[in-house]
């Protein structure tokens, strides 16, 4: 089993263009295959309020887990938004 600390996950944070100052992330690869994975890998990212990540496409499938806040989500032409909610 591979585990990872968030806590101690060096984190690279990612600038838009000039031209795109609300994209700013901070994240990095916390699985991928260099540390062992045979196939997938686990992405970590944080957002601060009111900045995003940018369009993207890929081939895999992705979970998004949501620690805090609230995240929009577009597939296609569909907008989700996710938020965290309190089981207790």
């Amino acid at each position: 089993m591979l585990k990872v600390s968030l806590e101690t996950l060096e984190k690279m944070t990612n600038y838009g263009a000039e031209d795109e100052p609300h994209r700013r992330v901070a994240g990095n690869f916390a699985l991928y295959s260099a540390p062992g994975t045979k196939s997938g890998s686990a992405v970590y990212f944080e957002l601060e309020p009111g900045f995003e990540l940018g369009n993207h496409t890929n081939g895999a499938e992705e979970i998004v887990y949501i620690v805090a806040g609230t995240v929009e989500v577009t597939i296609g032409k569909r907008r989700i938004k996710f938020q965290v909610v309190n089981w207790e």
